[in-house]
């Protein structure tokens, strides 16, 4: 009550003053109707009987205000009868709760409904004995006021909801199309990490057959080079033993040999053909 009672007296001020440069000041006067409709539906709430008195007195808070008239003429709305309920709940707060208000908030509350009243509302006068028809209206408009309050109630549940399932559907529809574009996403992504992968795969294979194929140059280079009549030949490296060709003839014979190093160990040679370790 206090924060909006503030925002309301500053966009009153903004109003007035109209040139202000300031930015803040500037949104709470573009609230204006904003904070006059939601303040007079506070002040109705909180002086509602449904309530405890303790929490009712709550009201009084407003008395405190200097321009308390003022704020209290701008929000009260005719058409939503805040200061009609005001009136009512405000005059079965005094007729029926007496006993729980002091002598201060007994003088607070006349002071309200006097500002009531100057406010253009019919008002009973707070000090008035309680009389049975008196009581009788008030719980006549009260219940006036309770019924038209839970058809205003039943109709916001039935705006809220046909609101959410409008809301519901538009999101359906705009949940399928981000599906649709989350799957065109999700393929591209897939193909792009395939073409990826391709890449990588040829680019390793590129690599490998060039590791090999420099491996080969080299050891045809060597063979060439280091062979038993070529320049280079050492006959301490250069591989004595001879080994079966695994190239074979048209009918499948190997009658070649070739080169190789001898691979038996020391031990199950002779002793001339043994090799210095």
């Amino acid at each position: 009550l206090t924060y909006l009672i503030e925002g309301f007296k500053v966009s009153i001020g903004s109003s007035k003053t109209g040139g202000s440069k300031q930015q803040w000041p500037k949104i709470l006067w573009s609230c204006k109707e904003t904070f006059r409709m939601q303040l007079g539906r506070l002040l109705a709430h909180i002086l509602s009987p449904a309530h405890s008195s303790q929490e009712r007195k709550q009201i009084f808070e407003i008395v405190r205000e200097p321009n308390h008239q003022e704020i209290l003429r701008d929000c009260l709305s005719p058409s939503l009868q805040h200061g009609a309920k005001l009136v009512l709940y405000l005059s079965e707060l005094i007729h029926n709760h007496q006993d729980e208000l002091t002598e201060e908030e007994l003088d607070t509350a006349e002071l309200l409904m006097n500002a009531l009243k100057l406010c253009g509302q019919k008002c009973t006068p707070p000090r008035a004995a309680t009389k049975a028809e008196l009581i009788k209206m008030i719980k006549e408009e009260q219940k006036k006021y309770e019924t038209e309050e839970a058809t205003n109630k039943a109709t916001w549940q039935k705006t809220v909801n046909n609101n959410q399932q409008s809301l519901f559907q538009r999101l359906d529809s705009k949940s399928k199309d981000i599906s649709k574009i989350a799957a065109d996403i999700t393929q591209a992504v897939s193909l792009s990490q395939g073409i990826e992968r391709k890449k990588v795969i040829q680019h390793i294979r590129g690599m490998y057959k060039v590791d090999l194929s420099a491996s080969r140059h080299w050891q045809e280079l060597i063979q060439q080079l280091t062979h038993d009549r070529a320049a280079w030949y050492d006959p301490l490296y250069y591989p004595t033993s001879w080994q079966l060709d695994p190239t074979e003839g048209p009918n499948r014979e190997r009658r070649r040999l070739q080169r190789c190093y001898l691979t038996i160990p020391n031990k199950y040679l002779l002793m001339d053909r043994q090799k210095s370790e």
